[in-house]
């Protein structure tokens, strides 16, 4: 009986009448369909704007998890090649419950990446020191007697 109902007001559906729904992914990607860069343009626009603008040091771009913030910026770097961009990922955070190992975890993180991106030599006196790959035939070899 409890299945009937449950029928009626459509929350069980009989295994024959299930239909397949396709799954989205998440994941950010480049939009090339002019439909979809249509429907982000208003966006794409304010950036390129507040870019533009000297004024403006600073652009947040906010929304819910798989809002599509990631796929609206990778969008504005591919249509416009002609900006340089710095990516900074702060997605491998282990959670902490100390909001000073937070914050401090936070700014190592974007200094190391914003580290990775800039030649050693522009940055002699750094505190951050980078791995080096000796891979190159550089070392010379050591002979123990």
């Amino acid at each position: 009986m409890l299945k009937s109902l449950l029928q009626k007001i459509g929350l069980q559906k009989e295994p024959e009448t299930l239909v397949r729904k396709s799954i989205s992914s998440l994941a950010p990607k480049i939009l090339t369909d002019e439909k979809e860069v249509a429907r982000v343009q208003p966006y794409l626009t304010a950036i390129k704007n507040a870019i533009d603008e000297p004024n403006i040091t600073n652009i947040a771009i906010t929304g819910a998890y798989g809002s599509g913030k990631s796929t609206i910026i990778k969008t504005f770097q591919h249509l416009n090649p002609d900006y340089k961009y710095l990516n900074i990922s702060l997605a491998s955070f282990n959670d902490s419950n100390e909001a000073e190992d937070l914050e401090r975890l936070l700014e190592v993180s974007i200094l190391q990446q914003i580290f990775y991106h800039v030649k050693p030599t522009e940055i002699p006196d750094s505190r951050f020191k980078r791995i080096i790959n000796n891979a190159t035939g550089k070392i010379g070899r050591l002979r123990l007697d």
